[in-house]
């Protein structure tokens, strides 16, 4: 007969205490304009609304809901454009508590497009000046089913002023459809929150929603503090454990592990995080955390994803995977902090393969400082696109990926990677760990000198060097003479050694300095290394590529070109790393000669670059490969550092950068927008032959 509620009380107060209420087609209890109305004890079950909650059902005013089995219930309709209940406890008013309630099997159904839909277990709405207390609650099972794109939170949902939510189990329960739904809870204050103490488990949200889902839930408000919570095993299609929005966090010592985010339907790229993800509007501190073993299939972190702004303290962030950014930390915006935190054992997949923390953006001032990072697989440990971050006085070591650092900034850029414990004092090996621009011409510069002795300390830098050898390569016998000094900022320089042949012997030694010469009678391709130690015994390494031609031999080049050099006619060059022509550096390119790069290599040129063949006798730089193919190697680079072409008054070519009768074949590929590329320079490019490229001929801005 059209009742709201088999049990209706209309601004009254009964006590409604130990009953069965059930199989009922309205709500069980359905309660408007109340004050202090007090429901406990009761058995609520099998009751169905079209309009309001299925179960119990408060609208206005005040209410004590404690200690009810709630359960089998279902709400099924809308009230205008907004959708009404929950499946089992509804309440709308100024003060609430909803305490040591059994909530389980119960539905909340909307079908209104993008409505903000009823929750499948509980779901309490304050009114402004509202207090509202969900405490001690058992939620399990329950589902919020909405048609179109209606939606809510399977558990939980819980919305007002000021929300204390604290030591409820909510676990099982389904945020099935719509438009970004919480599996478990979805908690709103326009003030203050308190949530903590609750255990979230095993919840679904959004698998097949047409937006991103949140396995655990959400939760937003002005100020609030998310504190000593259990988050596990929960799945969602955007996030797998929870997300935070929209005000001020404190996150401490909860527990966030084994929740997985599918990403199948995500919205935008990065917004998706397998254990915490804290959206662009909020502010979060967190510490004494332990996010582990969370999955991420697209989009974000295994474990944390931030876009807002950050502090992330003393957490252990462990055993988490990603097949998108990074298997622990993803930070894509804001300023953030990653500080003292334990950062173990995580692997992703994906393009991006980073294990422990991939930065691309972030402000200025952001670091990542006194962090252990160990164990950590895939790629690159820690990745950056931006020197807004500096990594300082971390222990970074024994990480399974290749690199310990990868920075892929600006190549004008330089990354502060000082004072940190890399697990060795060995520079080399260092530098071999870390991916900058002596890997690729398009990455900035990782500064990492001073580093430190020992997990302990103490910071010292290493001895830098000044080497030359003439020559660096020639016909054998090739006679070099090596002269070397070297300066320590923070001690002396105590010893300087010679390894000529790289085997890792040191064949000459002396305490003044590393002035030597060495003959090399067998052909072949040498990296000669110098070692000067400090008084400390911390040892910096120069590298030096010596090439003792045999006939028809290649010599191997790579590098920073350290003094003026001469390729001369006769000889073929082999490019193993990319080259630099450094600011007042000049290179000279006989006619007839042949430069071969290998994959991905390239030459980039800051000082001055004579290339200039003949006719019949051009220059030729071509792929390295036995069947050249378009895109083998990279580029050649002019920057606005690069000296410019000059003309006589009748036009003549009179000096400067030049390619003159070069053939260039077979480049355009690591990116690069032209196989010569010309960035703010004016070099002379004159009668050459440019093809077979990915990318095009000659790209100048």
């Amino acid at each position: 007969s059209g009742a709201k509620g088999v049990v209706e009380i209309l601004s009254a107060s009964p006590f409604i205490d130990r009953c069965e209420i059930g199989h009922n087609t309205a709500a069980g209890i359905y309660a408007s304009n109340v004050q202090g109305i007090h429901i406990t004890h009761n058995d609520i079950h099998d009751n169905r609304s079209t309009v309001l909650g299925g179960g119990i059902s408060v609208e206005g005013g005040s209410a004590f809901i404690q200690a009810n089995t709630v359960y089998n219930n279902r709400n099924g309709g809308f009230h205008g454009s907004v959708a009404r209940g929950a499946g089992g406890i509804s309440a709308k008013g100024s003060a609430f508590q909803v305490l040591d309630n059994v909530v389980h099997h119960n539905i909340g159904q909307v079908s209104v497009s993008y409505a903000a839909g009823p929750a499948g277990g509980i779901d309490v709405e304050g009114v402004t000046g509202s207090h509202i207390t969900v405490s001690g609650n058992t939620v399990t099972d329950n589902q919020e089913y909405g048609v179109n794109d209606g939606s809510g939170p399977g558990g939980i949902g819980a919305s007002g002023e000021v929300i204390t939510f604290t030591h409820n189990i909510i676990s099982n329960n389904v945020g099935s459809s719509g438009f970004s739904p919480f599996g478990g809870v979805g908690v709103g204050g326009t003030t203050f929150v308190l949530f903590s103490h609750n255990i979230i488990t095993g919840n679904t949200g959004g698998i097949s929603s047409r937006r991103n889902g949140y396995g655990g839930g959400g939760v937003s408000a002005q100020d609030v503090i998310v504190g000593s919570n259990v988050i596990s095993g929960n799945i969602g299609g955007g996030v797998g454990g929870l997300m935070l929005e929209n005000g001020t966090f404190t996150v401490t010592n909860n527990l966030i592990e084994n929740n997985f985010a599918t990403g199948q339907l995500m919205d935008n790229g990065g917004n998706n995080a397998g254990g915490l993800y804290i959206r662009s509007n909020a502010t979060a501190n967190l510490s004494g955390n332990t996010v582990i073993s969370n999955t991420c299939n697209s989009g974000g972190a295994g474990g944390i994803t931030i876009r807002g702004n950050a502090t992330v303290l003393s957490n252990t962030i462990s055993l988490n995977s990603s097949d998108s950014t990074a298997g622990g930390i993803t930070v894509f915006s804001g300023s953030s902090s990653i500080i003292s935190n334990t950062i173990s054992g995580n692997t992703a997949s994906g393009s991006a393969q980073t294990s422990g923390i991939y930065i691309e953006g972030g402000d200025a001032g952001s670091k990542i400082q006194e962090n252990i990072l160990t164990q950590n697989g895939s790629n690159r440990a820690i990745y950056l696109n931006t020197n807004n971050w500096t990594v300082n006085n971390n222990y970074i070591f024994s990480n399974i990926a290749p690199y310990d650092l990868y920075y892929d900034g600006p190549s004008d850029t330089t990354l502060d990677a000082t004072n940190n414990w890399w697990g060795t004092t060995d520079t080399a090996e260092i530098a071999n760990r870390i991916w900058d621009h002596s890997d690729t011409l398009d990455s900035g510069v990782v500064q990492f000198n001073p580093l430190m002795m020992t997990d302990q300390g103490p910071s010292n830098h290493f001895p830098v060097a000044i080497v030359n050898a003439d020559p660096t390569f020639g016909s054998v016998p090739l006679d070099v003479t090596f002269t070397a000094s070297a300066t320590d900022v923070d001690g002396s320089v105590v010893l300087y050694e010679w390894d000529f042949d790289g085997d890792g012997f040191y064949d000459w030694s002396s305490t003044i300095n590393g002035n030597t010469s060495h003959q090399y009678t067998t052909g072949g391709n040498y990296v000669a290394v110098l070692r000067v130690t400090d008084n400390l015994g911390l040892a910096g390494k120069t590298l030096v590529k010596i090439g003792a031609a045999e006939p028809g031999q290649s010599i191997d080049v790579g590098g920073q070109i350290a003094q003026n050099q001469v390729w001369p006619a006769g000889f073929h060059f082999r490019v193993t790393e990319s080259i630099v022509v450094p600011m007042g550096i000049t290179l000279t390119i006989e006619s007839g000669v042949e430069v071969r790069f290998a994959s991905g290599t390239g030459m980039q040129v800051e000082g001055t670059l004579l290339a200039r063949g003949f006719e019949n006798s051009p220059i030729v730089f071509t792929s390295d490969a036995v069947t050249p193919a378009a895109g083998d190697w990279a580029f050649i680079r002019f920057t606005d550092n690069s000296v410019d072409a000059v003309f006589d008054t009748t036009g003549d070519y009179s000096g400067g950068s030049v390619l003159q009768h070069c053939r260039v074949l077979y480049g355009g590929g690591s990116g690069a927008k032209g196989v010569v590329e010309i960035l703010s320079a004016s070099p002379f490019i004159d009668r050459c032959e440019i093809g077979h490229n990915t990318a095009a001929g000659i790209y100048a801005s």
